[in-house]
């Protein structure tokens, strides 16, 4: 056959862009230019709505913006409170549910039962340990109830109270007991409620209420606390995004040569630009 009765060679829209281009991402696997630009556009638009975790080489008010951001994009999180400054750990007990003062607290005997005398006493604890009425009414019923109304009252109920509540968590039951416990103790909490705890005695509603508060809590402070890395290879946006932290703490080992780790720094920065740079030269 001659050229002149060849056939034209259709073709294909992936000829018309640049060679180097053609093995990236969503334009390779594309079947039309538009699926490649619409695969582009959508990566983008999810780049420009996720948050960033700040890494290792963070400094302060790199982390101070990512849980600003967080706490913008999830405002149902809460921030573990420094229970070193009263006003915090008040604000914090007032959004629990605590009474303004512990004359707030009210105490219902119940039917043929009697109001300790010692009721204000239990009511300055509960205050200062941040307590709910709810609470505050528990604690006093099971402090001065005797052991065999306990016994009588909540024994099959709390026994089965409890099957539920290790049906509903499972395998995660022991370190879901561990975590309220760690909570109390982390805020002084009366020995009794942890001794309750541990003893099995205390209500699940009261145990499922305190877990979710702890994981609360839990959940706040890993905002806070410096993610581990999982992988010495990252690729090049991260790179450059660990580069600009490192470039933003002036706090840095990076920026001081006296500093122990400054050598150390010194080579993850250079790694860092390698993995930014995956097409440059090692020198």
């Amino acid at each position: 056959m001659s050229e002149e009765n060849t056939p034209p060679v259709e073709e294909s829209w992936i000829d018309s862009i640049p060679e180097p281009m053609r093995e990236a991402p969503f334009i390779k696997g594309a079947d039309s230019l538009e699926s490649a630009i619409s695969g582009i556009q959508n990566a983008a638009q999810y780049m420009g709505n996720s948050i960033r975790i700040p890494g290792e080489d963070a400094g302060d008010e790199d982390r101070q913006a990512f849980i600003s951001k967080v706490m913008e994009k999830a405002p149902q999180l809460m921030l573990k409170p420094d229970f070193n400054d009263p006003k915090q750990a008040d604000d914090f007990y007032k959004m629990l549910g605590r009474p303004e003062t512990a004359e707030d607290y009210k105490y219902d005997p119940g039917e043929g039962g009697e109001i300790p005398p010692n009721i204000r006493k239990f009511a300055e604890i509960a205050f200062s340990q941040g307590l709910t009425q709810e609470q505050f009414q528990n604690m006093v019923d099971q402090i001065t109830g005797s052991e065999s109304q306990i016994i009588e009252q909540t024994s099959e109920e709390q026994r089965q109270a409890l099957q539920n509540l290790h049906a509903e968590w499972g395998m995660k039951f022991d370190e879901n007991v561990r975590i309220i416990n760690n909570f109390m103790k982390m805020t002084q909490a009366p020995e009794s409620l942890i001794e309750m705890l541990e003893e099995g005695e205390m209500d699940t509603t009261e145990m499922k209420w305190l877990h979710s508060i702890a994981t609360q809590t839990k959940s706040a402070v890993e905002l806070a606390q410096q993610p581990n890395i999982t992988s010495s290879v990252v690729t090049p946006q991260e790179a450059q995004a660990k580069i600009s932290e490192i470039l933003n703490n002036p706090q840095h080992p990076y920026w001081n040569a006296a500093d122990p780790g400054h050598k150390a720094a010194i080579q993850k920065m250079v790694e860092y630009h390698r993995m930014a740079n995956p097409g440059a030269s090692a020198a």
